[in-house]
């Protein structure tokens, strides 16, 4: 454990630094970053003092969580990788920290996978590419999970420096600030992120693919344009493929909406025209379209049936007894909505009372407050002409029905919700900024 607290603190001067030399054209966002960075530090630190006191049964830690299980699972390949296998006895001692309970006994958890260097698939539960990734770094320098614990800091804040770069194109510097504030101040965000999850690098590839697009569009950047595909062959590598086809969606329709909009109509009516010509030389395209539809959304019921069943704090969408082949339209309408009403509204309004529960309504109210101040915000965009910002509309909109309807457990629906809460924060900034601030501000570096 200290080896890990001075390398975070390491770590810590080495990206002040770096930070220093990236944003030295900004102070204002420099120190932001820079006070954030030193309270992720902190928490970082908390979490390792606080986990070293359970490391012969880490599921005593208040902070255990999935990314404890991609640590584990990291740490079996990268043995499997080194051929470096500890003894029966050295994992017992350190199962809590490296090794989660699978339901079977340590011994044949030792014999079976641990001896035989076995490396489980990428497509198994809680493993994944980034499990991959984790192995690598555990291959390289024993385990140290302060290596992955910071990785998402850093992965954390450079999002928050993409969401102000990707705002100022298109609103203006005071919305750029208040949503960058507003994203690093979501004290769910600023948790996980200090942990192993993968929902930080997720969220960096999402607002980074969106930055370059903005850019393609804004400055006719073609090095950003080319970015975008290698960036969506690595979303679709770690994103489930019922949430990577609604991020392609969201880039389709927000392109088509904005060549609409700047009168590029012969490219739309070309476009029409090529969808028409596949849809006559292949009359089975609405069968297709119609085929993946209803697929989705029978995922979205087994995925939510999935979280529902996982235990700890949960809610149900699905019909219980009912085929979900059988929901009437009027049902999935239903489904959609109360996903939504969870998503906003969970841990509080849908749930028992509760000690921490009552700490966390002073935040809670916060975030329903910027969900509201959203709508005007997104009227304002239309009422100025920012035609760009209807890609935040429709990560919000397509995105956030996706993931509102396939989500069952609290603490995962909270997690993969801040995929979309950026673009709740980006609207609810704009509307703030214009009604609240008449003129603009920039605290970049003079001269």
């Amino acid at each position: 454990m200290l080896f890990d607290l001075i390398c975070l603190i390491v770590l810590f001067f080495v990206f002040m630094f770096a930070f220093k030399l990236f944003l030295n054209d900004n102070k204002l966002l420099l120190k932001i970053i820079s006070i954030f960075l030193l309270l992720h530090v902190i928490l970082v630190a908390f979490i390792f003092i606080e986990q070293h006191r359970f490391k012969i049964n880490l599921a005593n830690s208040i902070f255990m969580d999935d990314g404890e299980t991609y640590s584990a699972n990291g740490w079996q390949i990268s043995t499997a990788l080194t051929g470096n296998i500890p003894d029966i006895a050295s994992i017992a001692q350190m199962r809590g920290i490296h090794l989660m309970d699978r339901g079977w006994g340590l011994e044949r958890y030792y014999n079976d996978y641990i001896k035989e260097k076995i490396i489980p698939p990428a497509s198994e539960y809680e493993v994944g590419y980034i499990t991959y990734f984790y192995s690598i770094i555990y291959a390289a320098y024993g385990f140290k999970p302060v290596f992955i614990n910071f990785m998402n800091v850093i992965l954390h804040l450079l999002t928050a420096i993409v969401i102000y770069r990707s705002v100022i194109s298109i609103f203006n510097h005071r919305a750029a600030y208040l949503s960058t504030l507003f994203f690093l101040l979501n004290p769910v965000s600023f948790y996980y992120s200090s942990t192993k999850v993968q929902e930080p690098l997720f969220i960096l590839l999402v607002y980074f693919s969106i930055y370059c697009f903005l850019m393609t569009i804004k400055k006719s950047s073609y090095w950003h344009a080319l970015l975008i595909l290698p960036l969506f062959y690595i979303i679709h590598g770690l994103l489930k493929t019922y949430y990577f086809v609604p991020i392609l969606l969201v880039f389709v329709i927000s392109l088509l909406g904005i060549v609409f909009k700047n009168s590029k109509k012969p490219f739309l009516i070309l476009t029409l025209l090529i969808i028409i010509f596949l849809i006559s030389v292949n009359s089975n395209l609405f069968a297709k379209i119609k085929f993946y539809a209803a697929k989705s959304l029978n995922d979205s019921v087994i995925y939510q049936k999935g979280f529902y069943t996982s235990g700890g704090q949960v809610y149900q969408l699905f019909i219980t007894g009912k085929n979900s082949h059988d929901y009437t339209f009027l049902e999935w309408v239903s489904y959609a909505l109360r996903g939504w009403y969870h998503m906003l509204s969970e841990p509080i309004l849908s749930s028992g009372a509760s000690f921490k529960l009552i700490l966390f309504y002073p935040v809670k109210i916060i975030f329903l407050i910027l969900c509201a101040l959203a709508v005007p915000g997104i009227l304002m965009t239309m009422r100025y002409g920012h035609i760009e910002a209807v890609i935040f509309l429709n990560i919000l909109i397509i995105l956030g029905t996706g993931l509102a309807m396939s989500s069952g457990n609290v603490g995962t629906m909270l997690r993969h919700r801040d995929i979309i809460t950026p673009a709740i924060f980006i609207f609810s900034s704009f509307y703030i900024s214009k009604i609240y601030g008449t003129s603009d501000f920039d605290h970049r570096k003079k001269g």
